[in-house]
C-alpha cells in the first residue's frame, strides 16, 4: 500500500532510473505476471493515480517488489518506453527486489485530467525485465481512468473552532459513490484510509488506519491528542482500479 504521504522515489539499492521523454514513469493498474517456463514472477506490482482534492493536484504511483532484478521497462498501449531502469556495479550484482517512486503533482492549472489522460492513455501496458541470475521478468496491466470523488469530511468541520483533547474525536465522512469531477466513469470505492498527524509541536507523530467501505467514521483516542495542537486528517477514498483520491481537513485543539 502506498502512504499518501510520501514525495520521494525509494528503493532497497541505488539503481539508475530513467524517465523517458513525454512520460511520467508509471500507470494506474496492477500488473498480472504472464507465467513461462523462463519467466520469473514479481511477488507485487502496482501502478496508480493519485489525485488530492483539497489542493487541486494529481500525479503517478507505481511499487514493484520481486526477486533479485537488474533491469525493468514499461511501455505503453501505443509500445513507447515510458520507464528504463537499470541497477549498475555492486547493485547491479546484487539485484534490486523493492522500487517504489511518486511522480510530480501538478496543479490542475499546469495539468488538467484530461491531460494527464491523453498522457497516459486507457489499455494494456507491459512490463518486462531481467534477474540478475539472467531470467527474464515479464508482465501487463490493464489502465483505468475511474477515479472517485474526494471524500466528503463531515467532522471535523472546515473552520470549527478548537476541539477538546480530553475527549475521542470521531471523525466522519460521507461515503463516496460518485466520480470525481470532470470525470464520468463509474467508481466502485473498496475502502478507505485514514491519516492524523500532528503538525505541531514538534516532533510530528501520525497514525495510519485501513478501512472497509462500509465503514465512514474513524475514533481518534484522547492519548494521541495533547493541547494547543495542530493536526491535520487525510481522508482516501480507494478504488477498485487502485486509484484514490484524498481530502485534507486541518484542525486545533484547545
Amino acid at each position: 500500500m502506498f502512504s499518501a504521504r510520501t514525495t520521494a522515489c525509494r528503493m532497497g539499492t541505488w539503481a539508475r532510473t530513467r524517465m523517458l521523454p513525454g512520460a511520467i514513469g508509471a500507470v494506474a493498474g496492477v500488473w498480472v505476471m504472464v507465467s513461462s517456463l523462463s519467466a520469473a514472477p514479481l511477488s507485487q506490482s502496482k501502478m496508480i493515480i493519485e489525485v488530492n482534492a483539497t489542493d487541486g493536484d494529481a500525479g503517478i504511483q507505481f511499487f514493484i517488489d520481486g526477486p533479485g532484478w537488474s533491469r525493468l521497462e514499461i511501455s505503453d498501449p501505443n509500445h513507447q518506453k515510458i520507464v528504463d531502469i537499470e541497477a549498475s556495479g555492486g547493485v547491479g550484482a546484487q539485484g534490486l527486489t523493492e522500487l517504489f517512486c511518486e511522480s510530480a503533482e501538478p496543479s490542475f492549472e499546469e495539468q488538467s485530467l484530461a491531460e494527464l489522460f491523453a498522457r497516459f492513455p486507457a489499455g494494456m501496458y507491459t512490463c518486462d525485465g531481467e534477474t540478475v541470475d539472467g531470467k527474464s521478468l515479464s508482465g501487463r496491466a490493464t489502465f483505468g481512468h475511474n477515479l472517485p470523488a474526494g471524500p466528503d469530511i463531515v467532522f471535523p468541520a472546515e473552520g470549527g473552532g478548537a476541539i477538546n483533547p480530553s475527549a475521542p474525536v470521531v471523525i466522519d465522512w460521507q461515503p463516496v459513490t460518485s466520480p470525481f469531477p470532470g470525470t464520468s466513469l463509474p467508481v466502485n470505492v473498496v475502502g478507505y484510509e485514514v491519516i492524523v498527524e500532528r503538525l505541531k509541536p514538534l516532533p510530528e507523530l501520525s497514525f495510519d488506519v485501513k478501512l472497509p467501505a462500509t465503514l465512514t467514521q474513524l475514533t481518534v483516542s484522547p492519548e494521541f491528542l495533547q493541547s494547543n495542537a495542530d493536526y491535520r486528517i487525510e481522508v482516501l477514498a480507494i478504488d477498485a482500479t487502485g486509484n484514490q483520491t484524498i481530502t485534507e481537513r486541518d484542525f486545533k485543539t484547545q
